[in-house]
């Protein structure tokens, strides 16, 4: 596997989440989306003692999801293509920030945890209602 590129003004910096754990890569829009997964199974079992949340057996056990509304609502649809090994970031449609969800192959559904901001009182734009 090759080494995941440095950030750099190329590079696309994604938001790999599970349940609560959010991880983060960088990827050229030429990376293909079998080394995103390679990549994120690599730290996944490097790091499986700190998790408490369901491990695929094998890179190609993750199931990759794009938002269907930029992540706000946890609505996920499966990205076409990522089977074919070829499929790169680019071809996914992928961009630079993106959110993409991931889960084990024999999960049903992609669960992801989104934190929610409350405003204290007093905070805000300081206007008075």
């Amino acid at each position: 596997m090759t080494s995941a590129p440095s950030p750099s003004p190329s590079t696309h910096t994604l938001f790999l989440k599970s349940h609560k754990l959010t991880t983060l890569l960088y990827a050229l829009p030429s990376t293909s989306l079998h080394a995103i997964k390679s990549e994120l199974f690599t730290l996944l079992h490097e790091n499986a003692q700190n998790l408490s949340i369901p491990l695929p057996s094998d890179p190609d056990d993750i199931v990759l999801g794009a938002s269907l509304d930029g992540g706000t609502s946890g609505r996920w649809h499966v990205i076409s293509g990522q089977e074919r090994k070829k499929t790169t970031v680019q071809d996914a449609g992928l961009k630079d920030g993106d959110t993409v969800a991931w889960r084990c192959e024999d999960e049903e559904k992609f669960v992801v945890s989104v934190p929610v901001e409350e405003e204290e009182e007093g905070e805000g734009w300081g206007v008075e209602e």
